[in-house]
């Protein structure tokens, strides 16, 4: 059991998340659970890494029109590879205060 994790889908395709209190365990839940996501939140996440967040781009991909990872410093370049590549849907890439993303 996940104790005070708290992961809010809006709707069945919509999901938006306090990160500053997700755990690594939530996220690899929300890889095995959600499929069909457009949109995903994930701003301020603080534990994300390529490695946690690639699966859930994937498992997405199809249908991600939104992504938000502002604030989140774990992360790579390397991630946007499956997101440029594999969600063909996206049309929003939100990148603010990322210190991994070079302008």
């Amino acid at each position: 059991m996940l104790k005070n994790e708290y992961i809010f889908f809006y709707s069945s395709q919509d999901l938006s998340a306090p990160c500053r209190q997700v755990s690594p365990d939530a996220l690899h839940v929300l890889t095995r659970q959600a499929c069909c996501l457009r949109t995903l939140n994930l701003s301020g996440c603080k534990v994300l890494t390529d490695d946690l967040l690639k699966p859930v781009l994937s498992a997405n991909a199809r249908f991600l029109r939104t992504v938000d990872l502002s604030e989140c410093h774990h992360l790579t370049a390397g991630c946007l590879q499956v997101a440029s590549v594999q969600c063909k849907q996206l049309q929003r890439l939100i990148l603010s205060d990322c210190h991994w993303v070079t302008r």
